[in-house]
């Protein structure tokens, strides 16, 4: 179940991820550099905005709404959907703000966007439930056609307005579509306040958790781009460009890991184990081929790719590094281990941040592959001794790493896990 589970959830993934960079090669082509660079700037303050209003609620939600049962799932429900209301109402108006700060009716439709958020929990709910294919097919749908929409508006020049309208209708779609798939009771006469500041501390983790990787990713493009030189900051973010979707699985991996693990709690380690195995290998394999081959892809993109071709060979690499990296967090989340989740995101952005400067100062554009390095072996190392929790996903993970003269019967295992026990 798992494997065919991990298929539904990428697909809508890798259609979304392609469906962008369609759009960024038409955008530089019908619009140019100018007006796609406003787009990209705006889109950069939005999705910082839109994590904030989300404030790792979701991670929360997935985690207690599986763990309910029948009355328990009203109330974390309605519980979450209330704190949700407190981050996404003003993450709304500082939407509206922008819009009139910068006279852009781009920023009024993420405002609407943001209000849409609260329908999310639906979607989060099927989740859990192992309905995956569901959730792929209709956004799969609603992504094909909305690119669609969208090259019709760059092609007739229709602006940054038009194309965020149909981003709004995409989400307008979602939420009609998955607020009918299935229903969520909720009773604001069940949000109690002790519950809230609960659940606020444990969103509070996962929120710092994935800020710290927005700014994180953004980071090292400022530092590239103050460092050295707005050249080597375009080679860079083209290149993490790759990076994302050559990722795109983990997300999927990451959804589907969560909710197994916590209704697998007997087989937990054993299915942790043989997910890092295939998540490590596969990226190990993929990253090696993909290092040969960019070249002739790249070719065919953009002009004279020597330049970027030479840093992405080497910068893909670290794809299994990461690939790790986030299937340990999903571990810590299921177990509950906040602390080592805060501890590990305040490290990833400190020492990021000291080693970049360092590395890229000595070593130019190829020092953001040192740093990286660095600061994963940092955070593990420091993961190993903080904790006896951290020391044993570490021995698991070691031990996943033996998986590769054991390939074919991992695969057959996670073929087989089926329906998680009630």
């Amino acid at each position: 179940m798992l494997l065919k589970q991990l298929s539904y959830s990428s697909l809508h993934r890798l259609i979304q991820a392609l469906s962008s960079v369609i759009l960024v090669v038409l955008m530089l082509n019908f619009w140019g550099e100018e007006q796609y660079g406003t787009y990209a700037y705006y889109i950069a303050i939005i999705t910082i905005v839109l994590s904030v209003a989300e404030f790792g609620t979701p991670n929360v939600f997935r985690k207690h709404y599986a763990q309910s049962r029948d009355n328990g799932t009203e109330n974390v429900s309605s519980n979450i959907f209330a704190l949700r209301l407190c981050f996404i109402i003003p993450a709304s108006l500082f939407c509206v703000g922008l819009g009139l700060y910068y006279q852009a009716p781009f920023f009024l439709c993420y405002a609407a966007i943001s209000c849409l958020l609260t329908f999310r929990l639906n979607e989060y709910a099927l989740e859990t439930q192992f309905k995956n294919h569901i959730i792929s097919k209709t956004k799969s749908i609603i992504y094909i056609l909305g690119l669609l929409l969208k090259i019709l508006a760059i092609a007739y020049d229709y602006g940054l307005t038009v194309i965020a309208f149909i981003t709004l209708l995409e989400h307008c779609l979602f939420a009609l579509f998955f607020s009918k798939k299935i229903s969520l009771n909720i009773s604001f006469s069940q949000v109690n306040f002790d519950q809230l500041k609960y659940y606020l501390t444990i969103a509070f983790t996962f929120a710092l958790s994935y800020l710290v990787i927005i700014l994180g990713g953004k980071m090292y493009v400022l530092l590239v781009f103050n460092l050295l030189s707005e050249s080597d900051a375009a080679i860079f973010a083209f290149s993490t460009r790759l990076m994302e979707l050559l990722l795109l699985p983990m997300q999927a991996i990451s959804t589907v890991l969560l909710p197994l693990l916590i209704k697998n709690k007997k087989s937990g380690d054993e299915i942790y184990t043989n997910v890092m195995t295939l998540s490590v290998y596969s990226y190990a394999l993929i990253s090696i081929v993909f290092s040969y081959l960019q070249f002739p892809v790249l070719d065919l993109l953009i002009d004279n790719p020597a330049e970027i071709s030479q840093f992405v060979a080497n910068y893909i690499l670290i794809a299994p590094m990461i690939a790790a990296y986030s299937v340990s967090s999903v571990f810590y989340i299921a177990l509950g281990e906040n602390k080592i989740i805060l501890i590990r995101s305040v490290l990833f952005l400190v020492f990021s941040l000291l080693s970049g400067v360092l590395m890229i100062e000595n070593f130019g554009l190829n020092g953001v592959i040192y740093s990286c390095l660095a600061t994963y072996l940092l955070i593990e190392v420091v993961t190993y001794f903080y904790s006896s929790m951290g020391k044993c996903e570490i021995q698991l993970r070691v031990k996943s790493f033996m998986g590769v003269f054991k390939a074919k019967k991992v695969i057959i295992e996670l073929h087989k896990i089926t329906k998680p026990p009630a």
